[in-house]
């Protein structure tokens, strides 16, 4: 819980990494469409979060204020978890394009 706000540091940059790895993975057609959903997800996502926050803090208060930082702390391990995997999966296709691990940059 302590070393979160360390780990949080580039919270901001992380829509910003989504829509470079999306830029590069989509098919240009398919860009504007793909880009318009995350808008979407990026505007709801504070609308059903903040209740969520406000629910946990007003039950929590009395015994444990800090608690919605728990919360926090989940969010930002499922996306840790997910960069993982994604760049696990991105290792992997490399290798099957380039079955020499000379080749591929790692």
């Amino acid at each position: 819980l302590f070393f979160y706000p360390i780990i949080d540091f580039t919270h901001g940059a992380g829509l910003t990494v989504v829509y470079s790895i999306v830029s590069n993975t989509v098919e240009p057609a398919e860009l504007g469409q793909v880009n318009s959903m995350l808008g979407v997800a990026d505007a709801v996502f504070p609308l059903l979060n903040l209740p969520l926050y406000i629910q946990l803090y007003h039950r929590t208060v009395s015994y444990m204020p800090g608690a919605f930082f728990l919360l926090s702390v989940m969010y930002g391990a499922i996306v840790l978890f997910m960069l993982i995997a994604v760049g696990i999966l991105e290792r992997q296709q490399k290798l099957k394009v380039h079955p020499d691990p000379v080749a591929v940059n790692i």
